[in-house]
């Protein structure tokens, strides 16, 4: 990603640009409205401005038809084939027709068009994305070639981030950008945290164009692996994610943000203020498995997935983020359960008049292998804590340990990241990963307690501090994902880890991995500790020590 270093003033564009014909060049949403049809002014913009149509809807709007003859007459193939309308080759036909089955992109559709289109007739001389079209088409339709996701996904990277093509994308944003739609806080007081500035409105409408430029292309290789997704059980959202998460790290390179972590933490905050009034709703969602930390996730994912191609440079990006936010968790709340929940009676059975209780009822219902499991799993885990305990020689009944135990029970709060490096390290002892998940909180606090002093035994500085810190997303600082990565694959140690176990390189680009290495290493480590000296103080790690420290855990994981 080096190199791309991106002087990105509006005014520079704004000032002579001017098309081919030496006209100034339209904004791509000019006389675009928000009610009108989209369609009808569409073919407006591309006559007034003599804008071709290399990429337009037919079949009723499901499918788009890229004009691949005269794509390739642009790149300098149309006199080796005999291209016209009415007869094209089959190979041309097969690479000309996509279908979009995804609703949000259908519905989109002529945005996309239309942006598409301009992108080509104004920023792209040289033809540089008709040949990205061209080249993913062929390889997304060969028979022979196995293009699994990380191999689409490495090409996708190829040719729609090289250096060219990102800026010219950068320069589009630029000019077509309105930073006066970019809304002040009145307050002298608003946190800064939590705004949005200009910088973040670039990036965010850079990552939609890009994203916009490539749904043809995803479209198609979604249509041609679907079969192969569903036998392995990968929803489309997964791969749609997957893919329109690539490109973030490009846009933070150039205008310095940490994109990704700005706008989860905007999601974090548009739930806290709903988690109060609305806490009785909350509590309804729980019962179903959802949480707000679970929900924040499932909102970034709408987020990159759907929401992320419906912006417009006339609209205000940050202000049509907060509005989808919003609607999304008034949705999530109000939405009818899948199941009846109902509150149970704990009235005992009348043995006179030979009734059982709603609770009696309900044990007699669920009683067989479910109970014997949770009965089996809760002796594993009391073994487990009283196993730890003699481990480390500590008596858990002691009056130090209960103030130990007490401090963390009132002054820690664990993330998923966090639990899951917690569950990860017991696991091992347990055999299993799923036993864990029917412990008492009680318990749970007990196990932390003793890992976090087996931890610092084996010399970790920042792991033991880690399981238990308070993150503070607010002071968040740009991170590079590549060279944590790297961090990675560079430590003396990584060979071993390789030879022990055979799968274990895969796992280096693990999400739940590398997300707990950069959660450690973008965001200052607040210290949660029951040592005084060390309670409150803020510890910031550097990408070899993270790389370090939890190299050497998975390595004891395996």
């Amino acid at each position: 990603m080096a190199g791309y270093e991106f002087i990105h003033s509006a005014n520079d564009y704004h000032q002579e640009v001017t098309s081919k014909m030496g006209t100034k060049i339209p904004k791509v949403d000019e006389g675009i409205s928000a009610k009108g049809n989209v369609y009808e002014e569409n073919q407006a913009f591309y006559r007034k401005h003599s804008i071709k149509q290399y990429v337009h809807s037919v079949r009723g709007g499901k499918y788009l038809k890229l004009e691949i003859a005269d794509i390739m007459k642009g790149i300098g193939y149309g006199d080796q084939v005999e291209l016209t309308p009415n007869d094209e080759p089959p190979a041309i036909r097969r690479l000309s027709y996509i279908e979009i089955n995804k609703q949000s992109f259908l519905n989109n559709i002529e945005c996309v068009n239309r942006y598409i289109n301009y992108f080509i007739e104004y920023f792209d001389e040289d033809d540089e994305l008709l040949s990205a079209y061209v080249f993913m088409l062929y390889l997304i339709m060969n028979r022979e070639t196995d293009l699994s996701q990380e191999a689409f996904t490495d090409q996708l990277i190829n040719w729609f981030a090289t250096k060219s093509m990102i800026a010219k994308v950068v320069k589009m944003v630029d000019y077509n950008t309105d930073v006066t739609l970019l809304k002040r806080p009145e307050r002298s007081t608003y946190d800064p945290s939590i705004q949005l500035t200009s910088e973040h409105l670039y990036a965010i409408m850079c990552l939609s164009c890009i994203h916009k430029l490539i749904i043809p292309i995803v479209s198609q290789y979604f249509n041609t692996i679907k079969d192969k997704l569903k036998s392995d059980g990968v929803s489309d959202k997964a791969l749609y994610y997957k893919v329109f998460t690539a490109f973030i790290p490009y846009v933070d390179e150039i205008y310095d943000v940490s994109l990704y972590d700005k706008l989860y933490y905007t999601a974090t905050t548009r739930i806290s203020k709903t988690e109060n009034h609305d806490k009785q709703m909350w509590n309804r969602r729980y019962c179903s498995g959802v949480t707000p930390t679970y929900y924040a996730g499932s909102l970034m994912k709408d987020l990159f997935i759907d929401i992320s191609q419906k912006m417009v440079f006339s609209k205000s990006a940050i202000v049509f983020i907060h509005v989808c936010f919003d609607q999304a968790i008034k949705n999530e709340l109000v939405q009818q359960d899948k199941f009846e929940f109902m509150d149970m009676d704990t009235t005992p059975s009348d043995s006179v008049n030979e009734t059982l209780g709603k609770f009696d009822q309900w044990q007699t219902a669920n009683a067989g292998t479910n109970e014997l499991t949770m009965l089996r799993n809760g002796a594993e885990i009391i073994d487990l804590v009283n196993y730890m305990a003699r481990e480390f020689d500590i008596d858990l009944k002691s009056s130090e340990f209960k103030e130990e135990y007490k401090f963390y029970r009132e002054n820690m709060l664990i993330n998923d990241f966090q639990r899951n490096v917690i569950f990860l390290y017991y696991a091992k002892k347990l055999g299993s990963y799923d036993t864990l998940k029917t412990m008492k909180s009680s318990q749970f606090i007990k196990l932390i307690i003793m890992m976090k002093h087996d931890l610092i035994e084996q010399n970790y500085i920042y792991l033991p501090q880690f399981i238990t810190a308070k993150i503070d997303a607010t002071a968040a600082k740009r991170y590079n994902r590549r060279k944590v990565e790297k961090a990675f694959t560079e430590h003396p140690c990584y060979q071993d880890w390789i030879d022990q176990y055979e799968h274990a390189a895969p796992l280096v680009k693990n999400d739940s991995i590398i997300t707990a290495a950069r959660i450690m290493i973008s965001n200052p480590i607040k210290v949660v500790d029951f040592d005084p000296d060390i309670n409150g103080k803020l510890l910031t790690v550097k990408d070899s020590a993270a790389a370090d420290e939890f190299i050497r855990f998975n390595i004891y994981l395996v």
